[in-house]
């Protein structure tokens, strides 16, 4: 049952794994190959849905809170950063402003002009080699995007197609790589070193040419280093002098036979050993080792399946908010309309015809209840943790029992366990 919980709190802390090392040639051909789909696929979509009149306001809003939200449709990371290219201006000077994923979605909800059809593109999709980061792995999409719509406060300026660059990490939960977008800029191609001028090596000064008087005086010299060693004369033999003997040493007697010497016991007080170490302190260590490390493992997946229900939590009451204030902004406008030249004459009370808010229950399922589902989670892997930390601090308790009795306990040495006469021999 606790392994169950265990998976459970994995499944949906949405913790990021230990960074791959090492990647197999499968591996990366499968991030490559989800890559250039989240990309040309999903990305589009998503953009295309944003810039469609054939949706709702509420069902959009849904749309790109879960695009970057832990949820089946997310394809950014919370913490995108986007380069801007909402407006004309921007396509045009290859440069935007730097948003959250959040605010880009807005803007583009906002300003792009909607039609029933897509007017988005994104072409020409290639996909870099993986590199390894820091903690995950990563790959570069370069693509092309053609804003067919125009800007709604900019309608004479016309979007130019750009070249964009995306970032993505690759995450590897259940077996399956999960791939997310970090962030997206215009491409830049990358700039190509300059030569560097080689600074010409000055030639070296040559040595100068030997005189014939040098070349004439040169043998005898060699000559004159090399008679010494070839006229060597034998050094006379000192005289001899007496070998020094060293005294021989006397012959060792031999050993005598071995007599059994009849001595009594000493008596003295018992000798302490050390102590050694028996099966049952070592079964303890073991034990008082095993629990304690489950109670941290468990209490810091509790913690980490709070966390991360809070920050869920925190996402979508934030998303909720910007529903809500949307409502009340349409409402706003509709009772000015209404009160305006008598258009609610015949349409009774303004209360009726009012938009009215979801629930931020109904408004952030199913991620809503990844909230409920982490605080649950958390709670009982604390409480698991808190039972293994008291296993731990019981047999705890045995492991210092069992020591102090080994402590008060004389342990005798080999020579002093047995009474009465010792025969030792000696040499």
């Amino acid at each position: 049952m606790r392994y169950l919980y265990l998976t459970l709190f994995l499944g949906m802390a949405w913790l990021p794994a230990f960074a791959q090392t090492e990647l197999s040639e499968e591996d990366k051909r499968e991030i490559k190959a989800e890559a250039k789909r989240v990309v040309e696929t999903h990305l589009s979509d998503l953009l295309n849905t944003v810039a469609s009149n054939g949706m709702g306001e509420q069902g959009r809003k849904l749309i790109m809170a879960n695009s970057f939200i832990p949820s089946e449709n997310q394809i950014f990371d919370i913490s995108s950063i986007i380069e801007d290219d909402t407006s004309p201006e921007f396509t045009i000077n290859k440069k935007g402003a730097d948003v959250k994923v959040q605010r880009y979605l807005e803007n583009l909800n906002l300003f792009y002009t909607k039609s029933e059809q897509n007017s988005i593109t994104i072409s020409e999709v290639n996909v870099t080699d993986v590199r390894q980061g820091q903690e995950y792995p990563y790959v570069l999409v370069h693509y092309k995007v053609v804003f067919s719509n125009l800007h709604r406060n900019k309608p004479n300026l016309k979007y130019v197609p750009v070249l964009r660059t995306a970032e993505l990490r690759a995450e590897k939960v259940d077996k399956q790589w999960k791939v997310l977008i970090t962030g997206i800029r215009y491409f830049k191609a990358p700039v190509a070193e300059a030569p560097v001028a080689k600074v010409a090596e000055k030639p070296a000064k040559p040595a100068p040419k030997p005189s014939k008087t040098a070349i004439t005086q040169k043998p005898k010299e060699e000559k004159k280093q090399t008679e010494p060693a070839v006229a060597v004369t034998p050094a006379p033999a000192k005289p001899e002098q007496p070998a020094v003997t060293t005294p021989k040493s006397e012959p060792v007697a031999a050993a005598p036979e071995k007599k059994p010497e009849v001595v009594r016991a000493a008596e003295k007080s018992p000798e302490i050993v050390p102590q050694k170490m028996t099966p049952a302190i070592q079964e303890l260590e073991l034990k008082v080792a095993k629990y304690k490390k489950q109670a941290t493992l468990f209490r810091v997946a509790a913690g980490a399946a709070v966390v991360g229900a809070a920050a869920t939590f925190v996402i979508t009451n934030g998303a909720y908010g910007d529903y809500k204030s949307q409502i009340e902004k349409t409402n706003a406008d509709f009772e000015t309309w209404y009160a305006a030249d008598g258009h609610g004459a015949n349409f009774g009370d303004v209360n009726d015809h009012k938009a009215k808010p979801k629930s931020i229950i109904e408004f952030g399922s199913p991620g809503i209840y990844f909230v409920g589902a982490g605080v649950i989670a958390g709670g009982v892997l604390w409480f698991m943790g808190s039972g293994s930390n008291k296993k731990a601090r019981d047999f705890r308790n045995q492991l210092e029992q069992k020591r102090k009795q080994l402590s008060i306990t004389p342990q005798l040495s080999g020579s002093q366990r047995y009474a009465g006469l010792h025969i030792r021999y000696q040499f």
